[in-house]
């Protein structure tokens, strides 16, 4: 079950499709998080696009909620906003969690609420995938660096703290250093090791 922010990174690396067929698992999409993408057309960008191309090409597929998702939709994005969440990440945790899949997701927030209110479900990110031995294996080492610097300046890629290490372990201190997206203190501690 992919989020919004998976697809742009994913579409940012220019290789998605590859990505998503290298992983074991199959990968869906909830319609809310099409819906999303498709506001972004409004301001130029071209994600909605690229699925639409990744569900023609049958590596992914749009889906609708059932009923247990969609409770579980309703309580992410209904009440006060420190306990709410966007309906994309919302209706990723719904649909985890309605079929036993596994969300991802790179937002600090969603991980928090799953780890608090969703323990049967552990949320994963745009870099688990993406370090996933057998992504490595079939893009190879080089494609692998290009595909993760790429998501990491295009798409604004955001590292979770447990992803951290292996992010600059395979793009490089001196990449990582400029990257916007990683942590200005991060930046900075490598900035200064350089």
């Amino acid at each position: 079950m992919i989020d919004a922010s998976v697809i742009i990174n994913l579409n940012a690396t220019r290789l998605a499709a590859e990505i998503l067929s290298a992983l074991p698992s199959e990968f869906v999409v909830a319609r809310q998080v099409a819906v999303e993408l498709e506001v972004g057309r409004s301001v130029g960008r071209t994600d909605a696009e690229l699925l639409a191309r990744l569900v023609a090409s049958g590596a992914t597929r749009i889906v609708d909620l059932g009923l247990v998702g969609a409770r579980v939709f309703e309580e992410l994005v209904c009440g006060d906003g420190p306990a709410t969440l966007d309906d994309g990440e919302a209706a990723t945790i719904g649909y985890a969690i309605e079929t036993g899949g596994l969300p991802v997701f790179d937002e600090k927030k969603a991980h928090s609420i799953c780890r608090n209110r969703y323990q049967q479900v552990t949320p994963v990110t745009s870099v688990d995938l993406l370090a996933h031995e057998t992504v490595h294996a079939s893009l190879g080492h080089e494609t692998m660096v290009a595909a993760v610097y790429d998501a990491l300046q295009i798409g604004r890629m955001n590292v979770l703290p447990h992803c951290v290490d292996w992010v600059v372990e395979l793009i490089g201190r001196e990449r990582a250093a400029n990257c916007r997206s990683l942590s200005k203190a991060l930046r900075a501690k490598l900035a200064k090791a350089e």
